[in-house]
């Protein structure tokens, strides 16, 4: 009797604990006794080519090891008189234990495939089946299978084909599982892993694993491991007792729980481990570090034609105790290659603007991605070492675009306004909040073009100006205008004890720059003024609305005012990123032209003239060419 099976017809043999191979062959010839003495139109066909799944390819050196679970067997076949005549070659399998044939112990230990040329037969081994053939033909969970198939080329006009050669495989089934593994702070093993203490948040600690004596199928090959519900990762065990091995986590929150298991020959894993352990938050990282290393990094995001292919670019800062000598290392690191939410491609950050600042908090520096085009950001935290965790990462929707009151009445434009770019604000506001403040440039159909600005409530992404909207700026660009999208701004950290010329503490420094006129000018920021909240006044009838607004204060320096008799700086260019940031210890700028090119810039104020220089810190035309394959 015939059946049908995704993987070609299957033609099943009653078989007894008792027969061998030999005897599986004779059943298949004893099929059609009227043609067993006429001579086959065919030749016989190649020698099937075997593999298991799991366990690949049986001409591999060595059996392979498989744990529980079923067991696949495939033989590959084919024959070109077969492919020419479209004939079905025949496959007949068998299988079983410790390599003798009368150990018969599957539930289909023979079963003939009928499948194509160049196709794949196969045939199943249950999970229950092996488990019975370890309990019976192995010793400690462990045992032997071996398994054959041969193929023949069915005759459609005539008698098949002599049968192929015999080919065989042998595979080990491992139905043992090891023990939960020890886990210690040292290499000594003497004391447990719940004893590591003095650990940092973002700071890597060693943990060893170690496994007890077994048998051979419970000897661990290697531990997975994850910590806080991470992504799992793999580490080689040791051959030899105790099998220990060394692996480093990184905590990334004051309670921390490890998971470690053991795993053994054939992928059957123990019993969890766990480590509980306590690391204090870092002391804040320096202003645009990354790398844990307290000096700025630069981040920069590629598109196709922008001389810095798509992705999201990091490329760290050179220099010495700290201090920003104004070149990178050019061997930039893609460091979120899937895109937003890891579920997509370096292009995905195509049309973003990147900036750094502690808003996971203080401790490690993040990076937020911010896309203009639809107002949502994205918070990577970092992890101090060159890299971002986008397993922790977060989406900022409806946080930066807002609907301003247009009149007394409450009138609203019918869509949000986007902010066209955002910096860091730091903690201009005096709000004094975990997370940094933020101001972005606007314009509006109606009210035109302002600054904004989002006072930090501590939590990532969560503003207040009273009402829940930010604070509408009155500030003027250096034009003494409004034309706020003609302007690029950009914020650093103000040097610790920075005073502006009449003696006001510098709580950030925001660069503003004119591309169209080269105007550059930096603004020394010492506060938040006029803070008039917004919302709807209950007291009037009928009620009025209002923005919250307020006033920026600062004190401008010229750095370059680019009028009609002044070149003006970098006028009419297209600087892929513009950065601010401390070089050499005081303040500066960092850049990455339309080519990829990254130029530095020190900025040298002359506080009795309200002006200052700016000069290039790196050669220029120097070999500062960002390498990202674009």
């Amino acid at each position: 009797m015939k059946s049908r099976s995704a993987k070609g017809r299957l033609r099943l043999f009653s078989l007894t604990c008792g027969l061998s191979a030999t005897a599986l062959t004779i059943g298949a010839t004893l099929a059609a006794p009227a043609m067993a003495a006429a001579i086959s139109n065919y030749p016989p066909p190649a020698t099937p080519v075997l593999s298991t799944s799991p366990g690949g390819s049986c001409s591999t050196a060595g059996p392979a090891v498989v744990g529980n679970g079923s067991v696949t067997l495939q033989a590959a076949v084919s024959d070109s008189s077969a492919a020419l005549s479209g004939s079905l070659l025949s496959v007949v399998f068998t299988a079983y234990a410790n390599g003798h044939p009368r150990d018969s112990f599957a539930s289909n230990p023979g079963m003939t495939v009928d499948t194509p040329s160049g196709t794949t037969a196969e045939l199943p081994l249950s999970q229950a089946d092996l488990q019975k053939a370890a309990s019976k033909y192995g010793s400690g969970g462990e045992v032997s299978i071996t398994w054959t198939a041969r193929a023949t080329v069915e005759g459609s006009t005539g008698p098949d084909s002599p049968p192929s050669h015999l080919a065989s495989c042998t595979f080990t089934f491992d139905d043992a599982t090891p023990s939960a593994p020890s886990l210690w702070d040292n290499s000594g093993y003497t004391t447990a892993c719940d004893s590591l203490s003095g650990l940092t948040i973002g700071k890597p600690v060693t943990v060893y694993a170690t496994s007890p004596r077994g048998t051979k199928a419970t000897v661990p090959l290697s531990y997975s491991y994850s910590l806080n519900g991470g992504n799992s990762e793999t580490v080689a065990a040791g051959t030899a007792s105790p099998h220990a091995a060394a692996f480093s986590v990184t905590p990334t929150s004051t309670y921390n729980v490890l998971t470690v298991t053991a795993v053994g020959p054939g992928g059957n894993e123990s019993p969890a481990a766990t480590c509980d352990f306590v690391a204090a938050q870092p002391a804040p990282e320096a202003d645009q570090d990354l790398t844990g290393d307290n000096i700025p990094d630069l981040v920069t995001v590629g598109n196709d034609g922008s001389g810095v292919a798509p992705g999201l670019w990091l490329a760290a800062g050179q220099g010495s105790d700290g201090t920003f000598n104004g070149t990178v290392n050019t061997t930039a690191t893609d460091i979120a290659p899937n895109g937003p939410q890891d579920i997509g491609t370096p292009s995905s950050w195509d049309g973003s603007q990147a900036i750094i600042g502690q808003f996971f908090g203080p401790g490690s520096n993040a990076i937020q991605a911010y896309d203009p085009s639809t107002g949502v950001a994205f918070l990577l935290p970092g992890e101090s070492n060159g890299t971002v965790n986008t397993g922790q990462e977060g989406s900022l929707v409806g946080v930066f675009d807002f609907q301003p009151y247009l009149d007394a009445s409450g009138d609203i434009n019918a869509s949000p306004d986007n902010a066209l770019q955002l910096a860091n604000a730091y903690n201009v506001s005096g709000n004094n909040a975990l997370s940094p403040d933020e101001i972005g440039t606007y314009t509006d159909p109606t009210l035109g073009g302002f600054l904004a600005y989002f006072v930090s409530d501590g939590s990532p992404g969560d503003f207040d100006s009273a009402t829940g909207a930010p604070y509408i700026l009155s500030d003027t660009t250096p034009d003494n205008t409004m034309d706020w999208s003609n302007w690029t701004i950009t914020t650093a950290a103000a040097p610790a004890g920075a005073e502006t010329a009449s003696g006001s503490p510098v709580l950030a420094e925001m660069y503003l720059w004119n591309s169209q006129t080269g105007a550059l000018y930096l603004w020394e920021l010492t506060g938040l003024a006029n803070e008039v909240p917004g919302g709807v006044n209950y007291d009037t009838t009928p009620f009025t609305y209002a923005n919250s607004t307020a006033t920026l204060s600062y004190s401008q320096v010229t750095v370059d005012p680019g009028t009609s008799t002044d070149a003006g700086w970098n006028t009419g260019s297209t600087l892929n990123t513009l950065q601010a940031t401390s070089i050499n210890g005081g303040p500066g700028l960092i850049d990455v032209t339309s080519t990829g090119q990254v130029q530095s810039w020190t900025v040298d104020i002359d506080d009795s003239t309200a002006t200052a220089t700016i000069a290039q810190a790196n050669a220029a035309n120097s070999s500062q060419l960002l390498q990202t394959g674009g």
